[in-house]
């Protein structure tokens, strides 16, 4: 999806010809056979995993070697191997190591695959002018004299935003951290609703990339290809997160679709390689998502889907459900509310991270004896949709459900009592 010639420095550039509406081509499929021939000779029965991520990454962006951790590229802020996550409110961490990869290990701890996909509107790559210009026959001429007025105001506001994270000290006064984490709650809350306005006048702010995303989903049905090109009778599983799930469900869904047309065979078999799906955080609406499994169901079994999700995630509450990015009745997002609420599905696991409004925490309750415990919110993070991540012992429930395959099925995982979650709305409760 970048039209210039692969870079190994950068890991930016093409590929290989990946047709929208075909499966890829021999340059493609051999660039991977090629390159797991190369780096995972010692693969064995360990997982093979493809990481694809959420909004607002671009991996057309260059890497700075010497600044690294800065970039919007995902290779720079996800799909690294750098050790430990960076500053909270940069919310970078690395999946591969997360996951349990270890880096030039040839492929010993298995195989990790990062999927990068341009999740950043065009606002914030070509300019407020060019957005305007390209959204004038759209806007009344009121909305055109307001929409300028609207960003300036949360332009000013953003740099106090910025400061009040950074000025968040490290807890050695739990008073001191308390009141930063309100002024940048404050800060936070008060943009909201220009935010949500600004949505409504140019929806492209979210919809784009939410659009985006169904034309990165067939490339990612061609990556799954050439991995199972390339390892033949492997398991394919795949981790997400936000706006990937969107990504990853609708390739499913394309690929199921598409599995009942005469001489489609290769995508029904293709379908019944993919192993586990877990989700963090994520920003794909549930019709569309209840729309895939049936689908994926007149083809054959489907894989488990382990969604991870929160009762408190702003980014998710304001960006997915207030932006109305597709359709004014698509509200509601498996990472707020999960799939069904109060039902249960063979194949899909609601799993909440963080604690419930009276302080209870159920899923630790239940991890806790298996040497586990996850956490939905940062000490000093109000921005929690990127603590999925960032926080090491999340990864290790993720890691654990990956590589501890007969421990983490869903069906005994029920029969342990797993708590599941049963959707919630945020913010109000009632």
């Amino acid at each position: 999806m970048v039209a210039r010639p692969y870079d190994k420095i950068t890991r930016v550039g093409e590929l290989g010809r990946v047709p929208a509406s075909e499966f890829a081509g021999a340059d493609f499929l051999t660039y991977f056979k090629d390159s797991i021939s190369e780096h995972a000779t010692r693969l064995g029965n360990s997982p093979v995993v493809i990481m694809v991520h959420g909004f607002m990454a671009d991996p057309r962006e260059d890497i700075r070697p010497e600044a690294p951790q800065r970039t919007n590229n995902p290779h720079d802020f996800c799909y690294h191997y750098s050790a430990g996550p960076g500053p909270y409110w940069r919310h970078t961490a690395s999946w591969p190591r997360g996951l349990g990869f270890t880096e030039g290990d040839d492929g010993t701890a298995g195989l990790g695959i990062a999927f990068g996909w341009n999740s950043t509107p065009d606002l914030v790559t070509q300019g407020l002018g060019a957005t305007l210009t390209a959204a004038r026959k759209k806007l009344s001429r009121a909305d055109l004299l307001t929409v300028p007025i609207d960003l300036l105001e949360l332009a000013s506001t953003t740099p106090a935003i910025v400061a009040a994270a950074k000025a968040i000290p490290v807890p050695m006064s739990i008073e001191r951290v308390r009141q930063g984490i309100e002024r940048l709650d404050e800060l936070l809350t008060a943009v909201e609703e220009p935010l949500a306005k600004l949505g409504d006048r140019l929806p492209d702010l979210y919809r784009q990339p939410y659009q985006r995303a169904d034309l990165a989903a067939w490339v990612l049905v061609n990556v799954v290809r050439a991995v199972s090109f390339a390892l033949p009778g492997r398991t394919v599983d795949l981790f997400c997160h936000s706006l990937g799930s969107r990504v990853v469900i609708q390739a499913l869904h394309q690929m199921a679709v598409e599995a009942h047309k005469p001489g489609k065979g290769e995508l029904k078999a293709l379908l019944g390689r993919i192993g586990r799906i877990i989700i963090v955080g994520g920003a794909e609406y549930t019709t569309p998502t209840k729309q895939m499994l049936a689908e994926v169901r007149k083809v054959g079994p489907a894989p488990s889907f382990y969604n991870f999700m929160a009762r408190r995630d702003r980014i998710l509450a304001l960006l997915a459900q207030r932006f109305h990015p597709v359709d004014l009745r698509l509200r509601r997002v498996v990472g707020l509310y999960g799939l069904t609420p109060g039902e249960q599905d063979p194949n899909w696991l609601d799993l909440q991270i963080d604690s419930n409004s009276d302080a209870t925490h159920p899923l630790n309750d239940w991890l806790r004896p298996r040497g586990m415990s996850v956490s939905g919110a940062h000490l000093t993070g109000v921005l929690n949709h990127w603590h999925y991540f960032t926080d090491e012992k999340n990864m290790q429930v993720f890691k654990a459900i990956l590589r501890d395959r007969k421990a983490w099925d869903i069906a005994r995982l029920r029969k342990e009592g797993i708590p599941e979650r049963e959707g919630v709305i945020w913010p109000s409760e009632g």
